[in-house]
């Protein structure tokens, strides 16, 4: 049996990435968002999405396990810079990181951090960021587990209203080191 391998996304990927999300959101964020908007969301529509998007270089990293992509995450240039926050501006951030609900808990998640540290690191990106829900303590542990911390920062980021979510930094200068 092979080890898990993370490589970078193909068009052929989209599908499988659409499910991953809507099973990921489906299983950490119900009771944490609006049930209508977790059961609307729709495989096909985000299948597109995605084959659009991979379609034109992307940084988005997946990890094959068992033959089958088992999660994705998606980096790049910190997006949100405002005037509080000019630390940020030259900051790489992690957009968002799923791994299919049945594959929780084997190290994917941790594997697919990992990578994508180190191509932020790789691409000058030492000062990291993401946003993860304010209320998902589930992925906060996972976060800070990984040496990511809360710098205070709150803001409705999420795809949806009223969604409130919280910055977290990791500032080491080589994210592939262990806390």
């Amino acid at each position: 049996m092979s080890a898990p391998e993370i490589r970078d996304a193909t068009p052929a990927d989209a599908r499988r990435i659409a499910a991953i999300k809507v099973a990921g959101w489906q299983a950490a964020y119900r009771g944490l968002l609006p049930d209508s908007a977790l059961d609307s969301l729709d495989v096909d529509r985000l299948t597109d999405e995605w084959s659009q998007r991979l379609t034109s270089p992307s940084a988005c990293l997946v990890v094959v396990d068992h033959d089958a992509v088992a999660g994705y995450v998606v980096l790049g240039p910190y997006r949100w810079t405002k005037a509080d926050d000019p630390a940020l501006k030259h900051a790489g951030e992690v957009y968002a990181c799923y791994v299919d609900p049945d594959r929780w808990g084997g190290g994917l998640g941790r594997r697919l951090m990992t990578a994508a540290q180190a191509r932020l690191e790789d691409a000058g990106l030492a000062d990291q960021a993401l946003w993860v829900l304010e209320t998902n303590q589930a992925g906060r542990r996972f976060y800070e587990a990984l040496g990511w911390s809360w710098d205070g920062a709150r803001d409705e980021r999420c795809e949806l209203d009223d969604a409130l979510e919280v910055r977290y930094r990791n500032t080491r200068s080589d994210p592939r080191v262990p806390a």
